[in-house]
């Protein structure tokens, strides 16, 4: 895993836009899914309701008709009534079959093909209404009647109950839809804690940039000073390192800036090598200058980082294919609180002892 903040911020970027988009995907089908599952409920209900008042009807007109019928040679009077009802029942039958009111539960079709036929059956009841003159051409008009109702009843009960498969079927699409879109909430929830962690931990990457150097990727200025006053505050006693590289600008000025940028990385890694030992943290102040906050006041210690500081600076640096450089450093040390008890000024007790030893060594 690379710790460089720079590298982890853009990758946290681009892992946040794929992250941001797909919760927009996801929103944007859970409301697809939401105005799928109404428009789901709301056409089943809506051709429920018309088939539910035209069968009724039709059930209504058609079962006085099979009362009455048995009765057709009575009278007179009770034969023109059968006539009457069954023209009432035609009309509505009709109505189902023509009219722009029942159209969506009309065109289904399965019911389509059951009341086309049952129309064309009902016509054909007409002649035989009209023939009526005996008990035998009565018989004849009541068996195909009944035969007519019966089918009414059967395909009624059968598929405009409460639990009739087309009603299940719509359950069942409707469930799916359900479950569908609870998949997509917890999926869309599920990015966007991702994409909370990702905030937060790209504002920690934030503040890390903040706090580091570019170039070399060791703590900065600003870093120092916050770790200066954070351990005045809670009143530590540490050794303050400040360094700075003899021979640099010379480097930076005879082979060019790219070699004196790979010369402090170099620098760099070995001092964060040489402070691992210790309870120590590194710095860039700026150019050739870094810093170390060495949690011990200890004589010894400090004299023994100090040298291993010196000491790692003795083998060359490569700074191309071709060219070595070799430098040294100049180191000063300064103690808090036993030298000051003001940051500023133990920066610059650091700074001056670092530069009386660069003039002993010039």
């Amino acid at each position: 895993m690379n710790n460089n903040p720079f590298i982890q911020s853009t990758n946290v970027q681009r892992t946040k836009r794929v992250l941001i988009w797909l919760s927009l995907a996801l929103l944007l089908m859970n409301i697809t899914v939401i105005f799928s599952t109404k428009g789901l409920v709301s056409d089943y209900y809506s051709r429920k309701d018309q088939a539910t008042w035209h069968l009724l009807q039709l059930q209504k007109e058609f079962s006085q008709l099979a009362v009455l019928s048995p009765f057709t040679l009575t009278s007179k009077q009770v034969l023109n009534e059968v006539k009457v009802q069954y023209d009432i029942t035609w009309t509505r039958l009709e109505l189902i079959v023509t009219s722009s009111d029942s159209q969506d539960f009309y065109n289904i079709p399965k019911n389509k093909q059951f009341f086309d036929q049952l129309y064309n059956d009902y016509k054909e009841l007409d002649g035989y209404l009209s023939n009526i003159n005996d008990e035998n051409t009565a018989d004849e008009y009541n068996v195909r009647l009944n035969s007519l109702y019966m089918k009414l009843v059967t395909f009624l009960n059968k598929n405009y109950q409460v639990k009739n498969a087309d009603f299940l079927v719509q359950i069942d699409k409707g469930n799916q839809l359900a479950n569908v879109q609870v998949l997509l909430v917890i999926i869309l929830c599920f990015c966007i804690a991702i994409v909370i962690v990702l905030f937060k931990k790209e504002s920690i990457i934030h503040r890390n940039l903040a706090l580091t150097d570019s170039l070399t990727g060791v703590n900065n200025r600003l870093s120092l000073f916050k770790r200066l006053k954070q351990r005045v505050q809670n009143t530590s006693h540490f050794s303050l390192f400040v360094m700075d590289l003899n021979g640099f600008k010379l480097i930076n000025d005879t082979y060019g800036h790219q070699a004196g940028d790979i010369l402090l990385r170099t620098v760099s890694k070995r001092f964060a090598n040489t402070i691992q030992p210790f309870d120590a943290d590194l710095f860039r102040m700026g150019g050739d200058e870094f810093a170390i906050i060495l949690d011990s006041v200890d004589p010894e210690v400090i004299e023994q980082l100090k040298l291993d500081i010196i000491g790692c600076m003795e083998q060359e640096i490569e700074i191309s294919d071709e060219t070595a450089a070799k430098i040294s450093v100049s180191v000063g040390v300064s103690l808090y609180p036993k030298n000051t008890s003001c940051v500023n000024q133990l920066i610059k007790n650091a700074d001056d002892n670092m530069y009386k030893m660069k003039q002993l060594n010039s």
